[in-house]
């Protein structure tokens, strides 16, 4: 097809699922060598996705950005859990089947508890909010436009000074109590524990003038990677 594609997730070596415009759901059981659609009556643009394991059974979300429609997998199929909830969503990030928290383009955070979403929908954002990573259900993050920069302390949400006026799309910190945070025009901010973020834009030598949209590190925080537009890539590596 030509749909465009916003999101992948594999929940082992061989099975994985990819989000898209206009409805668009792919499943491979065999590692990517190839790709299945998956029979989906909404048409909205599938945004976020997130799948996860409960013992040997496989279950996910789909969250549309265009109309709100949210797609539950119960391990056969997907069936519409609720329709055109009017949030567009832009992240999604959880610690158990049973709680999460996904981020919207309309500065909300919308909780999943209680198996319904909306349990609480938290207005901490004046702009658009573009990623959520959740390290815990104790500590939390969330970034979006202008530099805005949220923290989560299991309870609820609040502002943290990050360095920066400038959009951030991606944040991944981990159990270390490191991370990073990545931005508008090659925007790198590191994160050291203590709320203590620092710009490391120029990190890389000379500074991109096109935009990181998503960061990866891995769980030792020792090495990551950050994509962005026309095709840029990043690696991290501690010394």
């Amino acid at each position: 097809g030509t749909e465009d594609l916003f999101d992948i997730h594999f929940v082992d070596a061989d099975h994985g699922w990819i989000a898209g415009a206009n409805g668009t759901i792919l499943h491979t059981a065999n590692g990517g060598v190839s790709w299945v659609p998956e029979t989906i009556p909404y048409a909205d643009s599938f945004h976020v996705l997130f799948m996860f394991t409960t013992g040997e059974d496989v279950r996910g979300w789909v969250l549309g950005q265009d109309r709100g429609d949210i797609l539950y997998y119960d391990g056969q199929r997907w069936d519409l859990h609720e329709g055109m909830t009017g949030y567009s969503f832009s992240a999604l990030s959880m610690t158990s089947p049973e709680e999460g928290w996904a981020t919207t383009l309309g500065g909300q955070l919308v909780e999943y508890r209680n198996n319904s979403w909306g349990y609480r929908v938290l207005q901490r954002s004046a702009g658009e909010l573009h990623d959520v990573h959740l390290v815990s259900d104790s500590h939390g993050w969330a970034v979006g436009e202008r530099g805005t920069l949220l923290y989560y302390d299991g309870s609820d949400w609040m502002a943290i000074t990050s360095q920066t006026n400038r959009d951030l799309f991606g944040i991944h910190v981990t159990g270390t109590g490191r991370g990073w945070a990545v931005g508008e025009r090659g925007t790198l901010l590191y994160y050291e524990g203590d709320f203590d973020w620092s710009d490391k834009t120029d990190y890389f030598g000379t500074r991109t003038h096109w935009n990181l949209r998503d960061v990866y590190l891995d769980e030792s925080a020792l090495w990551g990677w950050a994509v962005g537009e026309n095709g840029l890539i990043l690696k991290y590596t501690v010394p």
